[in-house]
């Protein structure tokens, strides 16, 4: 495809979903082998019965904290929670806790100790064999076979939001082993840790505070932050004295004031992009988590928490570094694989980190854990283990052997278990190991009655807002204001020679320009929802008015001329004095283009916006044939109106089916008028079949069926047919079918088509000798070697190689090469076993012809364009009026053009095509800083009367953008050309991004109705591609739009020369 081709984008018609990858329900978890109750309890206890459902008003209410008297005592937990064995009455036991939780609330009292002691039990649904039992999943009407009890009660006790919730939170909800929590208050008193202002950023039901020692207690108070509300209203229960703010961590607005962070992060690769202050750090959610929670701690407090080794051993310190600019590291503790296991965590090895944050002057501390260490070479049999640099210095902190594992991604680093070593004494005595006293903090006489509460940020959206960011407004008590990052602020005036304040004269001119502002604001968008916009350009008038008369022009300017002493130059200033007041509001340049100033003279006059309508006017089209009124008809309904072409052209129906002739061909099935690209294209097997049958009643449609003959297309045999190993119209059956006759393998395969993801579980194939000889290496065994093929993936076999305290993966060309013959072993042999057998033959070309090779493409004729107003002394190529036509009857457009070929005219020709015809108002064309004058000229050249406006890169300086957006915005133009880079500063109307994000968020919903119960990495994407669509939400509505969008400056299409720089 040509790297120059322009792009014709129809703004507010369809648009295509971004995509990529996601994180779904976490799989960890061991498998306690049994579901049995113990001790002869019943397996379905009264907590199965379903109470009413909670309203959504009444399942939100989680409002303050009662008065102190009425609150209920924390939950002290001395021995273990009494949790489960078996995952059935772990479900059990956290619906039970669900609906207990509900009712205390309902009825507005604490809970009793007995009742707390029920619901410590919620553990949430994170361990795959709860996630995937009492969640609905796709394909399926009810739940696991014996859970339809368990996951129906769910459905009926909490609101729908919460459902989704509980959800969307399995791939966090896991939660902390007792015997950790312990070790960390253990560890933290050894510090020196005394009390004070507890943060725990992810505090689940507040297992961290009931563990707290009793010594520290009553000196703590305690804030923690949960994100799902059924899990933040247990935790109300638990911990009533403490104030539990149900939000998101990166928008909950919390003080810098606490003297303790500890918790557990939730383990995620997602970044987080919601929080303005960290948002271009690309910090992934759990390092997010620690890295904010130290930066609200007040100097010399310390940090706690329990996370990922990731944090500690990635190769990318940057999070690291963070953290260490204002905090050291005391100490780290490395927990082995298992370590979680036994509360429905995640399998995999964890670090407890111990932080201190420094106090203003003091010294950094040691740095060694920013890097990353060697500790065994890589060998024949074994890849390298590199990890943090504290942990190679400090072995006594390991508490277990260093290994590595075979994973999809190739080998991995892990902690193993020692055996005989008992975990919980190794980490009573790696804490032992832990510095005395070191804590130097000043933490607060806490009084633990006080309601000391913590507001959440609004979720703030500028559509939603009457005033912009910015902006300059009067109050009703007449005061001058402004909107300062969401909030009204006063504006203080100068009073005699203090120096606090603005000048009284600016003040004066700043309220003279409101009522400008607000009526140009009126006119703009009165006239952009097609409502009556005459009174509103009367106050317009009348409020320049005003102004001129008390102050002159608006944009009266002062020329002043300086020598520069060491070059000579002479320099040329302007000065603005009725817009320097001005130059904060967003909306400063708008105004100041709405009149012609004449620099000269000093004077202005009223611009078109006080009497034209400059956006999108309405335009009576010029209909000079049948080919005109089709085209304005497709554009006004949307389809071929054959009474209303003929009312355009003062004509009968008759005569006008005529004149249009194979234009426009009857649908037999609809009965209506289509185009002739639009029948003769698209399923064209499915139409002749139809058009033969009416035909034989009804000869009038003879013609349709010796058209669809035409464009018929031949059917391909298995010759013509790639069966390419990862074609999605292969179903994955016939995948495993070929493993298993090739290979001798049973394997599982889960395909999803909208994501083009394919799964593979092949652990057999790593075992066996046609897994990693015949079919496969020893480094990358068939069953890898499948899902590469499937996923479109080049095997890369890499070795890690230690140069000094560096490294750095280099390609092993041999291992990968090897790898690459045995995939294309693979996929010979594929495509030969594909077309072996007569009836999976049959049956799969069939399935190829009947999906891909039964659309005929549309094409488009563009030989009856005459094109008014275009200049005599160009006669365009037929390739050229065949774009024309299609951009001016398709909208949406490609031009595959090669260079040379004359875009810029088609271009041209299409946007005045489209002018004339009344089917846009004003056309944007983008193009390369370097072609920009030569499509001005080129436009000019075809069109010379044509109006347009064209910005070099002075034009969007940052001083000068507002002028020209503004002026592009209040005037008429036919087009507006502009650079790649100026058109990088327009934005789009935040209510239209809004739905674009709501509409992929409903997508994704669906599809994850539709994930095999089994295919967990399809459920984690499309979970990390809903989270990074929210992510974008909360983005979206903290974003300041200082300058028109491309709604407000009327552009109604857009037009993309070298469209590649935009992907």
């Amino acid at each position: 495809m040509p790297s120059d081709d322009p792009f014709t984008l129809d703004l507010f018609g369809n648009t295509a979903l971004s995509s990529g990858l996601g994180l779904g329900v976490t799989a960890f978890g061991s498998n306690f082998g049994t579901d049995e109750p113990e001790n002869g309890q019943s397996m379905v206890p009264a907590a199965l019965v379903p109470p009413a459902k909670r309203s959504p008003d009444t399942a939100a209410a989680l409002g303050p904290p009662r008065a102190a008297d009425a609150r209920g005592e924390d939950f002290v937990l001395a021995g273990d929670r009494g949790l489960a064995k078996g995952w059935k009455q772990r479900a059990i036991d956290n619906l039970d806790a669900i609906r207990l939780a509900a009712e205390i609330e309902d009825v507005d009292r604490a809970a009793t100790p007995e009742e707390q002691a029920r619901l410590i039990r919620f553990t949430g649904f994170g361990a795959s064999d709860l996630a995937n039992a009492v969640f609905r999943r796709s394909g399926q009407n009810g739940f696991r076979s014996g859970w339809d009890e368990i996951g129906s009660g769910l459905e009926e006790t909490v609101p729908l939001h919460e459902y989704a919730s509980l959800a969307r939170c399995t791939q966090y909800a896991h939660f902390t082993p007792e015997f950790i929590v312990r070790a960390m208050w253990s560890g933290l008193q050894r510090l020196g840790w005394r009390g004070g202002k507890v943060l725990e950023p992810g505090i689940g039901t507040g297992l961290f505070p009931a563990l707290m020692p009793a010594t520290l207690r009553d000196a703590s108070h305690v804030t923690g932050v949960e994100l799902d509300p059924v899990t933040a209203r247990i935790a109300r229960l638990l911990q009533p004295r403490a104030r539990i703010v149900n939000a998101d961590f990166a928008r909950a607005d919390l003080p810098a004031s606490f003297d303790l962070a500890i918790g557990n992060p939730p383990f995620s690769d997602r970044t987080v992009r919601s929080d303005r202050m960290y948002r271009s750090m690309g910090l992934r959610l759990h390092d997010y988590f620690i890295a904010r929670s130290i930066d609200l701690l007040k100097p010399g407090g310390l940090a706690a928490f329990v996370t990922s080794v990731g944090t500690m051993d990635k190769a990318d310190s940057s999070a690291r570094e963070h953290i260490a600019k204002s905090a050291d590291l005391v100490a780290a503790i490395r927990l082995p694989e298992g370590s979680f296991r036994q509360d429905a965590g995640p399998d995999v090895v964890v670090d407890i980190l111990f932080f201190r944050k420094r106090k203003p002057g003091e010294a950094e501390g040691d740095v060694s854990w920013l890097e990353i260490d060697e500790v065994r070479p890589a060998d024949r049999d074994d890849s390298a283990i590199r990890l943090n640099r504290w942990f190679a210095r400090h072995s006594d902190f390991v508490l277990g052997s260093h290994a590595t594992k075979s994973g999809p991604f190739g080998d991995t680093y892990t902690c193993l278990p020692r055996q005989g070593v008992d975990l919980e004494q190794a980490l009573s005595e790696a804490i032992s190991l832990l510095p005395e006293a070191i804590y130097d903090g000043e933490p607060e006489v806490i009084d633990r009655d006080a309601d000391d509460s913590i507001d959440c940020v609004d979720d703030l959206r500028p559509d939603a807002i009457a005033i912009r960011a910015g902006s300059y407004f009067i109050a009703m008590n007449t005061a001058l204001m402004q909107m300062v990052d969401g909030a009204p602020v006063p504006i203080t005036v100068r009073k005699g020679r203090s120096a606090h304040g603005v000048p009284d004269k600016h003040a004066r001119i700043i309220r003279k320009l409101i009522p400008i502002r607000d009526a140009l604001r009126e006119v703009l968008k009165a006239q952009e929802l097609d409502r009556p916009w005459k009174p509103a350009q009367v106050k317009l008038r009348i409020a320049w008015s005003n102004f001129v008369r008390a102050f002159g022009p608006i944009n009266t300017t002062v020329v002043s001329t300086s020598e520069d002493p060491e070059t000579g130059e002479m320099r040329e200033t302007h000065r603005r004095p009725n817009l320097q007041p001005f130059l904060d509001d967003p909306d400063c340049w708008l105004v100041a283009s709405i009149e012609d100033y004449d620099l000269e003279t000093n004077t202005a006059r009223p611009g078109p916006i006080f009497t034209e309508r400059v956006i999108a006017p309405p335009s009576a089209p010029i209909i000079t044939c049948a080919a005109d009124a089709l085209a304005v008809v497709l554009n006004e309904r949307g389809h071929v109106d054959i009474e209303h072409i003929a009312e355009l052209l003062h004509d009968d129906v008759d005569p006008v089916i005529t004149e249009l002739g194979d234009a426009i061909f009857r649908d037999p099935e609809s009965g209506g008028w289509q185009t002739a690209d639009a029948y003769l294209s698209g399923q064209v097997r499915d139409k002749l079949k139809m058009a033969q049958a009416v035909a034989a009643l009804d000869p009038l449609f003879e013609r349709n069926v010796r058209a669809l003959v035409v464009v018929q297309p031949a059917d391909l045999g298995p010759s013509d047919i790639t069966a390419r190993l990862g074609a999605p119209w292969i179903p994955a059956a016939d995948v495993v079918a070929f493993v298993k006759e090739t290979m001798g393998a049973e394997i599982r395969i889960h395909h999803m088509p909208e994501l083009a993801s394919w799964t593979v579980e092949a652990r057999q194939l790593g075992y066996m000798a046609a897994g990693t000889s015949e079919w496969g290496t020893g480094r990358r065994h068939a069953g890898e070697l499948i899902a590469d093929a499937l996923n479109s993936r080049v095997p890369q076999i890499f070795d890690t190689i230690k140069e000094g305290d560096n490294e750095r993966r280099v390609l092993n060309v041999v291992d990968t090469e090897a790898a690459k013959e045995k995939l294309a072993k693979i996929k010979t042999a594929f495509q030969t076993w594909i077309w072996s057998d007569p009836d999976r033959t049959d049956r799969l070309a069939r399935v190829y012809n009947d999906r891909f090779n039964n659309i005929a493409p549309r094409h488009f004729n563009g030989d009856h364009l005459q094109l008014p107003g275009a200049s005599g002394a160009f006669s365009l190529y037929r390739h050229q009026k065949r774009g024309i036509w299609r951009i001016v009857s398709a909208g949406s457009t490609y031009l595959a053009h090669a260079v040379g070929a004359g875009k810029t005219m088609t271009v041209a020709a299409a946007v005045m095509e489209q002018k004339r015809l009344g089917l846009i108002a004003k056309a944007m064309l983008v193009v390369p800083g370097h072609c920009l004058a030569q499509a001005a000229r080129e436009f000019l050249a075809l069109y010379p009367t044509a109006r347009i406006l064209v910005a070099d890169e002075t034009n969007f300086t940052k001083d000068k953008r507002h002028r020209f957006l503004s002026r592009a915005a209040t005037a008429t133009w036919d087009a507006i050309i502009i650079t790649h880079s100026a058109f990088r500063f327009i934005g789009v109307p935040s209510a239209f991004e809004h739905q674009i994000i709501h509409d992929e968020l409903e997508l994704y919903e669906s599809l994850l109705t539709k994930v095999e119960s089994g295919d967990r990495v399809s459920r984690k994407r499309l979970e990390r591609l809903k989270e990074g669509l929210q992510e974008r939400l909360v983005s979206l509505a903290t974003r300041k739009d200082d300058l028109l969008t491309i709604s407000e400056i009327g552009v109604d299409q857009i037009i993309v020369d070298e469209a590649q720089e935009f992907r």
